[in-house]
């Protein structure tokens, strides 16, 4: 996988909630080397461990977004997506974006 168009795919889109709602998404200096990691061939799967408010949620939305949109680079028609969520109020969040983050 080309990491590099990964995260130019990530960052394209914008941030979706909180303080920085509607700004571009910018994959932190520590989020691109995961990356570069987690992607390298031959790794079948990768963790990340950080404290609250490290960053965690907003790397994986991106990704989950990545994946449903259908020009993102981890998009794969016939694959399926499950996003993980850590509350029931945030597994049912996705459902009230707006359109304008899925297209």
């Amino acid at each position: 996988m080309n990491v590099k168009a990964l995260i130019a795919s990530l960052e394209a889109a914008s941030v979706g909630d909180g303080d920085l709602r509607g700004q571009p998404f910018r994959c932190l200096p520590y989020q691109r080397r995961f990356l570069r990691g987690a992607f390298k061939p031959g790794i079948m799967r990768a963790g990340l461990s950080l404290a609250r408010g490290g960053g965690k949620t907003g790397l994986a939305s991106a990704l989950c977004l990545d994946a449903i949109r259908p020009w993102g680079v981890l998009h794969s028609e016939g694959f399926e997506t499950i996003p993980i969520a850590s509350s029931f109020q945030q597994h049912f969040q996705p459902r009230g974006l707006p359109e304008t983050h899925l297209r």
